[in-house]
């Protein structure tokens, strides 16, 4: 399972639920006009938060902590972990974090485009 705990990752409990800002949407990438969104193609999703068993939010916005240094608090650790794996797992292809670009500041873009990006470090 994608979710499963990890050592240094560790929140007590279990991811219940996602919640994205969308997969479909036709339009072209906001800084490649020549090239079109993987959304055009329902191949991406963007993740706002986590919602765990216990109740409690993991939010993108809030919890992924400073770009230039590790995270203070569990939640941005168990974030950094989660986009780390999706990249280099190879769950997905481009996975883009707030440390990327500030158009990502509040989300992780996630696609499995037929080129890879790591927007995670």
């Amino acid at each position: 399972m994608f979710f499963r705990r990890r050592r240094g990752a560790r929140l007590g409990a279990r991811v219940k639920r996602a919640v994205h800002a969308g997969t479909y949407s036709c339009r072209h990438m906001a800084r490649f006009s020549h090239m079109v969104s993987e959304h055009s193609y329902a191949n991406a999703i963007d993740l706002r938060s986590l919602t765990l068993d216990d109740g409690r939010t993991i939010a993108i916005v809030k919890d992924f902590g400073p770009l230039d240094e590790d995270p203070p608090t569990d939640a941005g650790r168990f974030l950094r972990s989660v986009a780390h794996r999706a990249y280099d797992e190879r769950i997905f292809s481009v996975v883009l974090t707030p440390r990327f670009d500030a158009l990502h500041r509040d989300h992780f873009h996630l696609d499995m485009a037929r080129y890879r990006v790591d927007g995670t470090r």
